[in-house]
């Protein structure tokens, strides 16, 4: 997170104030102004708020760029700088990497706040792959990874292969079929390929097969058993995105459920 700081002191009675600039961008500070036009008056109320707005800071102090200017703060502006420091310093994440055989990143922080692991993975695959004729598969196969696996999501794997393929011979044939159709449609024969009766024999065969393949699917099928077997071991929050060139899937488990997680998702 970028953000600016700008701390002030008051140099005995007069008006002028010594400005230490601690800031990770080059915008200009709106805290500064709030707080060089009402530091001169405190209030409890004020200092409140002004803390309140240290929380939400994020300092860079590698930028401070002449310690001259330091120098010249007194010893009570030394306090704001010490006390953002020291959010600073908690704010560092410390991440071990470690890199698999198979040249997989893994990427581990721990933590102690609460017995849970958050897990994620992403392949470096999006929209950025996709070619005309071809738009929009990244999306949709980041939504068809969620059906389940060879072995999640189906009661025989074997046979659901064998009833997709067939699936898909059937699906050439009807497309073949509504390709002579549509000139049909173009001859004025008929109005609409959508109504059965103007369905060619042969089509309305092929749309009876079809179906029977998938009913004959659907009896091997276990609908959202990715997702149960996730809901019924105390996990929440499972998702995923695709950008243009990024997958990626996560969820929370508890910390005793980290192998069944990593069983999980390797058969993505």
């Amino acid at each position: 997170m970028t953000g600016s700081f700008c701390a002030c002191s008051r140099n005995g009675s007069g008006n002028s104030a010594n400005v230490a600039s601690i800031s990770s961008s080059a915008s200009s500070c709106n805290l500064f102004q709030s707080v060089f036009t009402r530091l001169f008056c405190p209030s409890k109320i004020f200092m409140a708020n002004f803390l309140s707005h240290l929380n939400a800071t994020s300092l860079a102090l590698s930028e401070i760029k002449s310690m001259t200017a330091i120098k010249k703060i007194s010893t009570s502006a030394w306090l704001i700088p010490l006390f953002c420091f020291s959010i600073a310093s908690a704010q560092q994440v410390p991440v071990v990497e470690q890199t698999l055989s198979n040249g997989m990143k893994i990427l581990l922080v721990e933590r102690h706040d609460e017995p849970s692991i958050a897990g994620g993975w992403v392949a470096h695959v999006g929209s950025a792959n996709e070619h005309p004729g071809m738009t929009g598969i990244a999306h949709l196969f980041e939504h068809m990874m969620f059906k389940g696996t060879t072995t999640i999501g189906t009661t025989d794997a074997t046979n659901d292969f064998e009833i997709l393929a067939a699936q898909e011979k059937i699906r050439d044939e009807m497309r073949a079929e509504e390709s002579k159709m549509r000139g049909e449609i173009r001859g004025g024969k008929i109005d609409d390929l959508l109504k059965p009766e103007n369905w060619t024999p042969h089509y309305r065969e092929l749309q009876k097969q079809f179906q029977s393949l998938v009913e004959a699917e659907r009896k091997v099928l276990v609908k959202n058993e990715f997702d149960k077997i996730y809901t019924a071991n105390g996990a929440s929050g499972m998702n995923a995105f695709t950008m243009q060139d990024m997958t990626a899937y996560f969820c929370s488990v508890p910390a005793n459920k980290l192998e069944l997680w990593m069983w999980m998702e390797s058969g993505r």
